[in-house]
C-alpha cells in the first residue's frame, strides 16, 4: 500500500491488486480490505484501489481520473 498526501494535507492510501484472477490472492486481499476498513480507511474516501487480472488490464485512464479527483 502506498500513502499519498494531497495539497490540502488529507492523507490517502492507494492499493493496487494486480492478480485478481488468482483465487488465493483475491481471498487474501479481501481480508486485507476488511482490515483496512476496521482501521478506519474507507474505500472511495481515503482509500483508493485499482485492480487488474488475467482477463482485465490495468485502466490507466481510470487511475488518472482518481488522481485528479482525490489528489489534485
Amino acid at each position: 500500500m502506498k500513502k499519498d498526501i494531497d495539497r490540502n494535507r488529507k492523507t490517502f492510501y492507494r492499493e493496487h491488486f494486480g492478480l485478481a484472477s488468482d483465487k488465493d490472492y483475491s481471498e487474501t486481499n479481501l481480508e486485507k480490505l476488511l482490515r483496512y476498513e476496521k482501521s478506519g480507511l474507507v474505500l472511495g474516501d481515503n482509500l483508493i484501489v485499482s485492480f487488474e487480472s488475467a482477463g482485465i488490464s490495468f485502466d490507466v485512464k481510470l487511475i488518472e481520473e482518481k488522481i485528479k479527483t482525490y489528489l489534485l
